[in-house]
């Protein structure tokens, strides 16, 4: 069985403003992360582009950096078909695992 991957046929203008904003404060604010940071990402997400865990693995000023992959996934793996390996992933990573 194939799933579709589910998503908004239109999007508000005012809530696409408050993407874009969100998105530029963040940028800017990345050079201030010096906490352990842990970046997960679908191989082929169709929201998130694969560069952008790469973008904020290099700006931020963390010593200890990770960045995961979840293969064969969607946009929303938290609670997709690697929920549990996911999970078990952040738990390994908040614990010094």
């Amino acid at each position: 069985m194939t799933r579709k991957a589910w998503s908004y046929q239109t999007v508000p203008l005012k809530s696409l403003s408050q993407v874009l904003k969100i998105v530029s404060s963040t940028k800017k604010a990345i050079s201030n992360v010096i906490s352990p940071l842990l970046v997960m990402q679908v191989e082929e997400d169709h929201i998130v582009s694969p560069e952008s865990a790469d973008y904020i693995i290099s700006k931020s000023k963390s010593r200890e950096k990770k960045i995961i992959t979840i293969p064969k996934s969607y946009h929303m793996f938290l609670i997709d078909k690697y929920a549990s390996r996911v999970h078990e992933e952040i738990l390994n990573f908040v614990s010094g695992k």
